[in-house]
Parts: structure tokens; C-alpha cells; sequence
């Protein structure tokens, strides 16, 4: 009861607080925007994912390419031209078409070489799209915490200016010394300090969001909703067995794997001949003389050097490509790991902050500012109070940024949907 009447109470004083501040009237003019609607104007507007989907669109035009034939061959020639005038007309006319053609089975093999191509440029596709949500959620969280950050600290400027009052007012009356004024008044500077750095961070991490989003320099990014702690609905096996299942990251690798199994195959073909077929029809003085047919072939005579050693070569890259995916796992299952056990910190730190120490810290300086008042204690101890307070409240939302940015890392290696 008493953790849900402190809530309330905070967020009353932040709420006014807030209101008066300088910078309310200007984000009173700006939209609010959920975390939703700017993903959505990401995956739109992010010139990354807009860049990959072009990679992606122009790699779909690669395997009717390499799977069809070579292009045919016409030619003409002319033959026994006579000797005294040179004259084209009595010479003989050959016209001929070729066509080459590789032993059946190569075409197919280089069309799926390039299907497998595109399948990795799609899961690279997927994994762009991850990485710039992800970019986007953290970057948001940083922001939400900068604004939290900037209302505790002028809700705790607001307490200190109280206790600069009652400091002078005891000095007046002789019940207090000059020196706990100078200290207040050393704090607030120090207070407004920080609100200049605070300030200058937000300001960047807008920056960063408005490059997330393709936005034009110092347009609006409007004031964000307040974050809901997200459940984290699965252990730590279910969410490497997922990740296994569906990480773009991994997928591309496994997609490697494939592709250099149908590249060692083709480099396995290429000890088989190639082929070229040509006919063509002879003409003198107008009239057709006669008919030629060829079909020739390629004899994989330097095979040795060659198809042997193209077919080690493919080999070797297989025996790479499965290390890689190997080595992937193992370092998918590690950062998974840490986001996970960094998760699961947090949300703890964040129930023990929530139930114990901000509602002890509201308690100790309640008391220590009512003993100050009546001449119990001296100033500093309701100024170590209330720089405990101001720092518990600051580490609280800290907790909830990890943890949600945690989540976002998740997400982008699990390709699933945590954050709602």
C-alpha cells in the first residue's frame, strides 16, 4: 500500500513539476508517438533497410541469368573469292549458327547456387530490419530515461530550494549557521549542472533517433509514452532454442553451408565435358550448295591441375563454412546468456527498489527533513538524504531501461516478438 501511495505521490510531483519547467510549452506542441508507430516509420523511412531491400530485390534477378544457356553465335563467311576481280558476289557464302551448352545438370546447379544467394541476402535482409529495431529501442529507452532523469532532478531542485529556505530561516532566527545555506546553494548549482549535461545528452540521443528514422535535422520527435515493463514470458532454454530456430544471423550461415555443398557438386561436374552444336548453309551464284553440321566438345585434359584441385578448393570452403556455423552457435548461445541473466538482475533490483529501498529512502528523508526543521540534526543530514533518494530514483528507472534494452537485444537475436 505504502510502495503504490509513493508511486502516486511521485508521479503527482513529477507531473507538476513537469509542467512548470521551461522546456513544457515547446513539447506541448509535439505529438505523442508510441514506440510502435516509430518502428513502423523505421522499417518505412531507415535508409539501411530501404538500401538491403534493394540488395535483396536485385539478387532475385540473378538466377534466371546464370541457369540459361549461353547466347547463340551467327555468323557469315565467305570463301573462294576469285582471284581476278575480287568480286564477293561469285564467292562462296557460308551461314552458320552455334550454340554452346554445359553438360546437363551444370545450369541447374549454378540457378540454385544463385537461389541459395538469395536466400541469404533475405535472412541479411531480416537481420538489418532487427538490428535498426533494436538501434531504435534502446535509443528510445535512453531517451525515456534522460526525461525521467530530468524530472527526479528538478523534483529533488525543488526540495533543495525548500531546504535553502528553511537553512536561511533558522539562520535568521540564530538556530542555524551561514554554512548550511553555502552548502544548499553548492547543491543546486551542482543540480543545475547536471540538467545542462541531461540536457545535451537528450538532445543527441534525439539525433540519433531522428537518423533511425531518416528525419530531417531538428524536426520534432515527440514526447514518448511512459514504459510499461515488459514480461519476459520464457526461460533461457526456450529462448536459445528459438534463437537456433530463427536468427536471421544464423540461418545466413546455415544458407552458406548450403550453397557451398551445390558449389563443391558443380566443381565436381566440371570434369564432365561441355558442348557446342553448329550447323550452317553454303550459297553460291544464289543458289543453296549444300548443308554442315558440327558438335564438338571440351575434354577436361588439365583436370589434374584443374578440376582436381577447384573441387579441394570447394571442399575447403564447405569445411569453413560448418566451423562458422559451429563457432555462431556457441556465440549466439553466450549473448544470449548475458542479455538473459542481465534481464533477469535487473528485474530483480527493480521489485527490490520498488518495495524497499525508494520508500525507505522517502522515509529517511521525511524524517531527516522534520528533525533538520526542529534542530535535531544538522543540515547535512538531510542533504545525504536527499542525494540517497535522488540516486535511488535515478538507479530505479536505470534498472528499467536495462532491462527493456535487454529485451530489445533478445528480440534482434531470437527474431521474436517479447517487447508489447
Amino acid at each position: 500500500m505504502f510502495t503504490k501511495n509513493y508511486i502516486l505521490l511521485t508521479l503527482i510531483l513529477s507531473s507538476l513539476i513537469f509542467i512548470y519547467s521551461p522546456g513544457y510549452a515547446q513539447q506541448t506542441e509535439e505529438k505523442r508517438v508510441t514506440l510502435r508507430e516509430l518502428a513502423k516509420e523505421a522499417l518505412e523511412n531507415n535508409p539501411r533497410i530501404i538500401a538491403a531491400r534493394y540488395t535483396l530485390e536485385a539478387m532475385k534477378a540473378v538466377p534466371p541469368q546464370v541457369s540459361s544457356w549461353p547466347d547463340p553465335e551467327i555468323a557469315v563467311s565467305i570463301e573462294k573469292i576469285p582471284e581476278d576481280n575480287i568480286s564477293i558476289s561469285e564467292a562462296e557464302k557460308i551461314y552458320s549458327i552455334s550454340q554452346s551448352f554445359p553438360f546437363p545438370g551444370k545450369l541447374g546447379l549454378k540457378g540454385k547456387m544463385a537461389q541459395w544467394d538469395v536466400e541469404k541476402f533475405t535472412a541479411e535482409y531480416r537481420a538489418t530490419v532487427l538490428k535498426v529495431l533494436a538501434e531504435l529501442k534502446i535509443a528510445y529507452y535512453d531517451l525515456y530515461f534522460i526525461n525521467k532523469s530530468i524530472e527526479i532532478t528538478n523534483k529533488n531542485l525543488d526540495i533543495l530550494k525548500k531546504l535553502e529556505k528553511t537553512a536561511q530561516a533558522r539562520y535568521i532566527v540564530g538556530k542555524g549557521i551561514q554554512q548550511d545555506i553555502v552548502k544548499a546553494q553548492v547543491e543546486i548549482s551542482r543540480l543545475y549542472e547536471t540538467l545542462e549535461i541531461l540536457n545535451g545528452r537528450k538532445e543527441s540521443i534525439k539525433a540519433l533517433i531522428r537518423s533511425i528514422l531518416n528525419r530531417p535535422p531538428d524536426s520534432p520527435v515527440g514526447v514518448h509514452e511512459e514504459i510499461k515493463k515488459s514480461p519476459l514470458e520464457f526461460n533461457f532454454d526456450q529462448l536459445l532454442e528459438i534463437a537456433l530456430r530463427r536468427s536471421p544471423e544464423l540461418f545466413s550461415v546455415r544458407i552458406d553451408v548450403e550453397k557451398n555443398r551445390t558449389d563443391l557438386e558443380l566443381a565436381r561436374r566440371e570434369y564432365l565435358p561441355d558442348f557446342t552444336a553448329k550447323v550452317a548453309m553454303r550459297q553460291m551464284d544464289g543458289s543453296i550448295t549444300g548443308y554442315d553440321a558440327m558438335l564438338g566438345m571440351s575434354i577436361p585434359i588439365y583436370f589434374y591441375w584443374k578440376q582436381r584441385k577447384g573441387v579441394e578448393e570447394k571442399a575447403n570452403f564447405l569445411s569453413e563454412a560448418l566451423k562458422k556455423e559451429e563457432s555462431l552457435k556457441q556465440s549466439i548461445a553466450f549473448r544470449l546468456k548475458d542479455f538473459y541473466v542481465n534481464a533477469i538482475t535487473s528485474q530483480k533490483v527493480i521489485t527490490l527498489y520498488e518495495k524497499a529501498i525508494i520508500p525507505q529512502a522517502v522515509i529517511s528523508l521525511e524524517s531527516a527533513i522534520k528533525a533538520y526543521e526542529v534542530g535535531k540534526v544538522d543540515f547535512l543530514t538531510p542533504l545525504e538524504a536527499l542525494t540517497r533518494l535522488l540516486n535511488d530514483e535515478l538507479s530505479y528507472y536505470r534498472e528499467i531501461v536495462n532491462y527493456q534494452e535487454n529485451l530489445a537485444r533478445i528480440e534482434e537475436i531470437t527474431d521474436s516478438e517479447i517487447i508489447r
